[in-house]
């Protein structure tokens, strides 16, 4: 993340002439400014595209907004997989995220991974739901995705801020999975709802919308294909680097 880019070694680098860039990803969560210091660099993009005016009053030089993307050698369809899972979710532990499927499961058979051991009771209900409870690879998420029905996103900053998208968005869509995620406002931007990829607003829509779509195979399979067609086309982190120069103008 760049914590260990210290401000003397960013002045020393300045001072002959070479240009400094950050791209910051944790937003809106985590906001670059605690961390890095944001006005030696002369250009800092970020994931979020609502917190501008943050890094602006945080003396930022240029700001940017650069949603992250998919390297197509990981993230990819892998056909011939038996979809084995209904729902997956893959992520780390938030106390929204808990809350949320400790009541999806009561209706749905939902597959998890991800580093919730520590995090959740030893009697809770969600650990026969585990695939396994620790990290995981980008390659075996990216199998994973391949081998379920439905792909389940749910950003950590859900009721707290409509802006900034996370790499699930694209990773999922990227390996040509059918994704339901939380909306965000950059979302239409990226992805077409309806088209490429199923989104809701409220944590009500989410069960109804798992019934709907487990019992449409066909359009699931097609909404899938539209959203890796869309990422290959726009999402790739050659796409981003590109973006990246151009915005630096090199």
């Amino acid at each position: 993340y760049g914590h260990n880019v210290q401000a003397d070694s960013l002045e020393k680098i300045r001072a002959k002439g070479i240009t400094t860039i950050c791209w910051w990803l944790n937003d809106p969560f985590d906001l670059g400014y605690k961390h890095v210091p944001v006005h030696l660099y002369d250009h800092l993009f970020t994931n979020s595209s609502g917190t501008h005016a943050v890094y602006k009053h945080y003396r930022a030089n240029a700001v940017h907004y650069l949603p992250v993307g998919v390297d197509t050698e990981t993230h990819k369809p892998m056909p011939g997989l038996e979809k084995k899972y209904d729902i997956v979710f893959a992520g780390d532990w938030h106390q929204i995220r808990e809350k949320v499927i400790t009541e999806l499961v009561k209706k749905h058979n939902i597959a998890l991974i991800g580093p919730w051991k520590r995090k959740i009771a030893k009697d809770s209900p969600l650990h026969p739901f585990f695939i396994r409870q620790g990290y995981f690879t980008p390659a075996e998420m990216a199998e994973l995705f391949n081998q379920s029905k439905i792909v389940f996103n749910l950003h950590t900053w859900y009721g707290r801020w409509n802006y900034g998208v996370n790499p699930r968005l694209f990773e999922a869509s990227g390996c040509g999975a059918f994704q339901i995620s939380d909306n965000k406002l950059e979302i239409k931007d990226l992805y077409t709802p309806g088209k490429e990829i199923i989104t809701y607003d409220k944590i009500e829509e989410i069960s109804p919308l798992f019934t709907h779509y487990l019992a449409q195979p066909a359009l699931r399979e097609e909404i899938g294909a539209n959203a890796v067609q869309r990422t290959l086309a726009e999402h790739t982190y050659t796409h981003r680097m590109q973006q990246l120069m151009d915005a630096c103008r090199f």
